[in-house]
């Protein structure tokens, strides 16, 4: 029950980011690009040259007192779809203008095979020449715009490193020593640290430059789109990017859809999620990084000075964010590394080395950090919802994932088109009040549609997706007002009560294992006023108070204010006027109102939870969740109005984790222990 699951997050009592509002942009305009330059070479010679089909080979370098003599390019089978020339060649680097900072230890390096990505990746053992204070980064020079970029690369050893690929172009070797502590036995004056490097920083941020909803996954992609939303973010950094406006976090924040932004409402980033789904599709399809058998090979040769000392370089060399992807028994997560931070020990020395990356399951926070230990030289494990990640892998740029793939994906996005090859078709059909279709004038379902006018005061939907030209089945639907949910069905069909005049109402749809398809908002018109005054409601409430804003409960002869904390009673219309406060428990706690009214205790809270299915009871006081085909939010609307189908606070902390304490939802009917810290609703009693 996935998409019923998430929805309890809505209000502050779940998911995986605690503060997703940025207070202070560190970067208005992002930054200027990192070193341009040239390399000076001389001629350039061809070392090797073979055909290479689908079966895969490998070219081997043998010059004997050649630089790169040894070299040796590795092509597994089913890299190439069809026989090409695989050529290598190289120059001598003889002088470059990128500063003293860029230090070559092998020639330059053409290797030519075709300008389209592989199906798998191809490894480049590079002979260098380095001393022993310096590790040895590979990297990618783009002769026409004069920048280098880093490379992910799979083993060093004394006298060469392997890189990886699934392009070839323009390689060479760079010999890095800034951060010498990384080298064993060497160590750096803390003054020496501060005014060289004591915050790499590449202008990326958390909260303003990464997507602004989590990842939960959706009908393409049910386990996730993680590394979806990050290739996209990342490729929105590099190339779309250009000015302060144009920073993605809210950017596409219901991409031009009324209301105009919802930042704390993530289902209807619909083009967003759809985006991401469909670069994550791509990559497993082309590249499933978690089992593959050279990465994971790369893990157990792994060096993590290196590994740091690489991010660092190209930190410098690029000044942007690298592509990471750190890995565990549970698989692995992609993330954007944007920053590293020196942190000193009492005596002055380098302690460690915080690496700051940005989190698809932690969207706009900027304190995720993985911590390099300088002492023992290796990383800490990093943990990203339920589990632990011991081993990290420099990924750089585009070389493992194929950035022309996630280029188009995002042409699509801008025709508001993405994904349609992927996720299904779908309506929202009308049904009439006896559970027929209601048909058009041809004889096919009526779809609802945004201005419909419905004379019926229930609005009834059946969400409807083809799944293949032969196979139709139903959907599930969640229906919002106000960001709120308000009704749901899962195959069946949906009920909302409408209002007079204009219902803004947005539909969450999902498959039938509720995997995420797509949200829109449609304006329902209802013209008729059925209002009317509800005497004793459901037999239990009385409306008391000069306002009406006060039901007394004539079973347990407690007074409850009908709107929550941040609400405000409207005598007029007999409803709440507002969405109601998100706050944590030591605050709620606090809440009081005059009369005499107080944050209720567990039990009292229990009291008011009502299961319209009857099931386990009408007034369900078990605890236990409502059952059946019930209706949102869990209480008697008639006597609570505009209640948000959230969690609210007790005042009943846990007897044994002082961390904890117990909160009702009203949108499952059941209680449970959240930590303390995490935002519910309150409402008041005496």
């Amino acid at each position: 029950m996935f998409l019923l699951a998430v929805l309890f997050a809505l209000g502050g009592c779940g998911g995986g980011s605690s503060d997703r509002e940025p207070t202070v942009d560190p970067t208005p305009v992002p930054p200027e690009r990192g070193l341009t330059g040239e390399f000076i070479i001389g001629q350039s010679e061809t070392l090797a040259s073979q055909d290479v089909g689908p079966q895969g080979g490998t070219l081997v370098v043998s010059r004997p007192g050649h630089p790169l003599d040894g070299l040796e390019v590795d092509i597994p089978e089913g890299a190439f779809d069809d026989s090409r020339q695989v050529t290598i060649a190289s120059a001598e680097i003889f002088d470059h203008t990128f500063g003293s900072v860029v230090n070559p230890i092998a020639p330059l390096i053409v290797i030519e095979a075709g300008s389209d990505y592989a199906n798998d990746i191809m490894t480049v053992r590079i002979p260098v020449q380095a001393s022993p204070d310096m590790v040895a980064v590979p990297f990618s020079y783009h002769e026409k715009n004069g920048t280098i970029e880093g490379v992910p690369f799979v083993e060093v050893e004394p006298g060469s490193v392997t890189m990886a690929t699934r392009r070839f172009s323009v390689f060479g070797a760079l010999g890095f020593s800034y951060y010498s502590p990384l080298v064993e036995g060497h160590s750096l004056d803390k003054r020496l640290v501060e005014y060289l490097f004591p915050v790499l920083d590449s202008g990326f941020s958390p909260g303003f430059d990464d997507w602004q909803f989590r990842n939960y996954g959706s009908h393409v992609t049910p386990v996730g789109y993680g590394t979806g939303q990050v290739l996209t973010a990342f490729y929105h950094y590099i190339e779309r990017q250009d000015s302060a406006s144009t920073r993605l976090f809210g950017r596409y924040d219901n991409y031009g859809n009324e209301p105009d932004t919802t930042p704390d409402f993530e289902w209807d980033n619909a083009l967003g999620i759809r985006l991401a789904s469909s670069v994550q599709y791509d990559v497993l399809t082309s590249l499933n990084i978690d089992q593959h058998r050279l990465l994971r090979k790369a893990i157990e040769k792994r060096s993590e000075p290196a590994t740091l000392t690489a991010m660092t370089a190209f930190l410098i060399y690029e000044n942007a964010p690298q592509l990471i992807a750190v890995f565990g028994e549970h698989g692995s997560v992609v993330l954007i590394a944007y920053k590293i931070v020196t942190v000193f020990g009492v005596d002055d020395s380098v302690a460690y080395y915080d690496l700051y990356v940005a989190d698809p399951n932690y969207p706009g926070d900027s304190g995720r950090r993985i911590r390099f230990n300088a002492e023992t030289s290796t990383f800490y494990p990093y943990q990203s919802g339920d589990y632990e990640y011991q081993d990290l892998l420099f990924l750089g740029r585009f070389r493992l994932f194929n950035e022309d793939e996630v280029a188009g994906r995002w042409t699509e996005f801008d025709l508001r088109i993405v994904g349609s090859d992927l996720f299904p078709p779908y309506g929202l059909a009308l049904i009439d009040g006896e559970n027929n279709l209601i048909e058009d004038d041809d004889g096919n379902p009526l779809l609802l549609t945004d201005g419909y006018v419905s004379r019926d005061r229930t609005l009834r939907v059946l969400g409807i997706g083809r799944w293949n030209a032969d196979d139709v089945g139903a959907l599930n639907l969640v229906a919002f007002r106000d960001l709120n949910p308000v009704a749901a069905a899962q195959g069946d069909v949906l009920s909302i009560e409408l209002t007079e005049g204009k219902n803004e109402i947005g539909f969450l749809v999902a498959d039938s294992f509720d995997a995420y398809i797509d949200f829109e908002y449609i304006d329902v018109w209802h013209e008729e006023d059925t209002f009317e005054d509800p005497g004793r409601i459901e037999g239990r409430y009385d409306v008391i108070g000069a306002d009406g804003g006060i039901v007394r409960d004539v079973v347990t002869g407690l007074e409850w204010q009908r709107c929550a904390v941040g609400q405000t009673w409207n005598p007029s219309t007999g409803r709440c006027d507002g969405f109601g406060s998100l706050i944590a428990w030591d605050d709620a706690v606090q809440e009081t109102a005059p009369g005499g009214f107080r944050l209720p205790t567990d039990d009292e809270l229990r009291t008011l939870v009502y299961c319209s299915s009857g099931s386990p009871a009408l007034f369900n006081e078990t605890g236990s969740r409502c059952r059946g085909a019930y209706t949102w939010p869990t209480i008697v609307v008639e006597a609570f109005p505009d209640t948000p189908a959230d969690g609210f606070w007790s005042g009943s902390p846990s007897a044994v984790d002082p961390e904890r304490a117990r909160v009702m939802s009203f949108f499952y009917g059941e209680d449970r222990w959240e930590f303390k810290h995490i935002r519910a609703r309150v409402r008041l009693v005496r």
